[in-house]
């Protein structure tokens, strides 16, 4: 913005997320799960758009990280060239020490890992790092608030979707979010007061070329792809014609 601004540029700004994932009582379960392993550990966590904390109403808080632990463990990490690979290695060595110090902050805090939070003994080389599920996470907590882009997924459970909802407003960051629920008027509610660019119903990180795809807050300014996008590279000129000419009363000197 500070090098665009010397030249008057226009400019759209895609930038970080934290990604919110609410899980209501209604929820399909076995859904939400596997919705939640898919948007957390796709490109290992380093998607813009990643899930990257999960708030469940506590009556199904228990099974959904029995669920998500299951499915996570059962994940093949490995090289990208390898087709059986389900989550591959991060970009960089400072990327990944990132995720474990967040990690190690969480579990400072009380949280406790169900499965992963390591590095695979048999993948010393390279920059891999076991998909790690993060449970009973304070809601206050960094890992819950600041950006991971890893593989890294922290649930905590919430009493009802009001808490919820204040909790996935919390971020400073606004671009993604998912509802699992088969409540219409959670649904509404979901659409009309999240703080997020992209809101997912059932089925997150799901691309469609002819939307817009930009973000909230510090997520970014602009929008790309749809016609919005399309927008971001025109120009609006106003035209006004006087198709007959004639002075007009109220120009200078006044006339009476």
């Amino acid at each position: 913005m500070r090098v665009a601004a010397d030249d008057v540029k226009r400019l759209n700004l895609e930038l970080g997320g934290k990604h919110p994932l609410i899980v209501c009582a209604d929820a399909d379960l076995e859904a939400a799960a596997r919705g939640c392993v898919w948007g957390a550990f796709l490109n290992a966590g380093q998607i813009c758009t990643s899930i990257e904390r999960v708030y469940v109403e506590r009556p199904v808080y228990a099974e959904m990280v029995e669920r998500v632990t299951e499915l996570t463990r059962a994940l093949i990490v490995g090289p990208g060239m390898d087709s059986k690979t389900e989550v591959t290695p991060m970009i960089r060595g400072s990327e990944r020490a990132k995720v474990i110090e967040q990690l190690d902050a969480a579990r400072s805090a009380g949280a406790r890992v169900t499965t992963g939070g390591k590095i695979p003994e048999r993948l010393a080389k390279g920059f891999f790092f076991e998909p790690t599920v993060l449970v009973d996470v304070p809601k206050d907590h960094a890992v819950m608030i600041e950006e991971t882009f890893g593989p890294l997924c922290p649930l905590a459970p919430v009493d009802d979707f009001d808490e919820a909802l204040s909790l996935a407003n919390r971020s400073t960051y606004g671009l993604g979010s998912t509802l699992f629920s088969r409540d219409p008027r959670k649904v509404k509610r979901f659409m009309e007061e999240i703080e997020a660019g992209n809101v997912w119903i059932n089925d997150p990180l799901i691309d469609n070329l002819a939307a817009p795809f930009g973000g909230f807050k510090r997520s970014g300014l602009g929008r790309e792809l749809g016609v919005e996008g399309l927008e971001a590279f025109t120009e609006v000129k106003h035209v006004h014609w006087e198709i007959d000419g004639g002075i007009k009363p109220w120009w200078f000197p006044w006339t009476s």
